[in-house]
């Protein structure tokens, strides 16, 4: 989480201050065919990165000063990031990919494919995981109703 915290919070920064050389290095458009509509489309969704990025980076704080106060860490909040990133990442993923021929690996395809195609896969592992690791996250689901039993710190 922390790792696509930063990624997001980076590329955050790079569409909102410079959205031109993202289109040119990440999406990788022609000069000529950067339009002023698309500059302006990449600052707006700049503000989509920035908030994922700060969300996850507090989470992730979050758990850390949780950690080291030793209080029992409850792992849906991680769990339904995950699940989002997931998702989106998946839908970019394929969005970009039926956009570009389905040919999201191509030389020519852009390198944002590449990243969102890892972004979630690790986040589908992560979700994983973080279901097996915080199950007891979920005990209050359960008939019986036990809540008693305290997740790994």
């Amino acid at each position: 989480m922390f790792a696509g915290g930063l990624q997001d919070l980076a590329w955050g920064v790079f569409r909102l201050g410079y959205p031109e050389w993202t289109l040119e290095v990440i999406s990788q458009f022609n000069e000529t065919d950067i339009t002023q509509p698309m500059v302006r489309l990449t600052r707006v969704g700049g503000w989509n990165n920035l908030e994922s990025g700060i969300l996850a980076l507090l989470l992730v704080t979050w758990r850390i000063v949780l950690w080291y106060k030793r209080h029992p860490f409850r792992g849906q909040n991680f769990q339904f990031g995950f699940a989002l990133t997931t998702l989106s990442k998946t839908g970019a993923f394929i969005t970009n990919a039926s956009l570009t021929g389905w040919k999201p690996f191509a030389a020519d395809a852009p390198r944002d494919n590449i990243v969102l195609f890892i972004r979630a896969l690790i986040a589908l592992l992560a979700l994983l995981l973080s279901l097996y690791t915080y199950q007891s996250s979920w005990a209050f689901l359960s008939v019986s109703g036990d809540t008693t039993s305290h997740d790994a710190r």
